[in-house]
């Protein structure tokens, strides 16, 4: 008797795909929907797309450091969620803002200005795209960096990391709250700020990884150090980078996350790390150098 059967061939990228697709649908109804992604889904998602083609698996394994990193800056949610009003610092950041401009409180001086202009909605999109890619650019510089300078890629990230770190420390011994979060509990009345030109207010306050985690502004600091390193290392024509800091700052700012002088403190850190590498490198260099020159005289 014949067997007419036919042999239905599922692999490994049969079921990675139907995985990817319905992650991405899933995403797309969050979006819809005005809720963001969790990291968790979006980790998933980078993870099934990179493990899917044999030659992307190194990457993945050297890309581990952020995925982890996500994870970890995700976790400081449930350290901020047991914090007591009075652990957190408020006033100090409105005194000192208010201090370096005469009074003023540039996020509230923003938002009042803005909201008058007749291209709001455009400007709302680019200040939202911007502030929510602080991650995916450090992301971004470190793939081109593990294609293009590969000798320069552990240094990044090793640099990223010190500096995520750097920042997750203060957070935890110096808890601070956001010019959003001071408005909300009733300490800048006289210049309130708001979270209405982002997209997700609702999010930032019950879903955000850490809604007292203002100063330093990561979202300055990452933009400095890939800033700093990217011209660090491919020079000159790498000079409009630096228009990446100045803008994802202002967009901080804008839409109500930050201080100004949270973006000092974040610009701070990372010219402190960056520098830290220049010093390490440097030497680094130094003493082959000197093994070099004393294997050759030995010669």
């Amino acid at each position: 008797m014949q067997n007419n059967d036919k042999n239905i061939v599922i692999n490994s990228n049969t079921v990675i795909f139907l995985q990817v697709i319905f992650i991405i649908i899933m995403s797309l109804i969050y979006v819809i929907n005005k809720i963001f992604p969790s990291i968790e889904l979006l980790f998933a998602l980078s993870f099934l797309i990179l493990i899917w083609k044999i030659e992307f698996q190194k990457l993945l394994k050297s890309l581990l450091p952020f995925f982890i990193l996500l994870l970890t800056f995700q976790g400081l949610r449930d350290y901020a969620d047991n914090l007591s009003k009075s652990q957190i610092h408020v006033v100090e950041l409105i005194n000192a803002e208010k201090l370096l401009f005469h009074g003023n409180i540039p996020a509230f001086y923003l938002q009042n200005n803005i909201s008058k202009l007749p291209f709001l909605n455009s400007i709302n999109i680019l200040t939202n795209i911007l502030y929510m890619s602080h991650f995916v650019i450090p992301l971004i510089t470190a793939i081109i960096i593990w294609y293009k300078k590969p000798r320069f890629y552990w240094s990044f990230v090793t640099g990223l990391i010190i500096l995520s770190y750097l920042g997750f420390s203060t957070y935890i011994f110096y808890p601070a709250a956001p010019p959003w979060w001071a408005t909300k509990y009733g300490y800048l009345t006289d210049q309130p700020v708001t979270l209405s030109p982002y997209f997700y207010p609702d999010l930032v306050e019950t879903e955000g990884p850490n809604p007292v985690a203002a100063f330093p502004s990561l979202h300055m600091a990452y933009p400095t150090f890939v800033a700093l390193f990217t011209y660090y290392i491919f020079g000159k024509k790498s000079k409009l980078i630096f228009l990446l800091p100045i803008s994802i700052g202002f967009s901080a700012v804008y839409l109500g996350h930050h201080y100004v002088i949270d973006l000092i403190g974040g610009i701070i850190y990372a010219l402190f790390v960056f520098l830290g590498f220049c010093v390490f490198n440097n030497n680094f260099h130094i003493i082959i150098n000197n093994i070099s020159n004393n294997i050759s005289h030995s010669n």
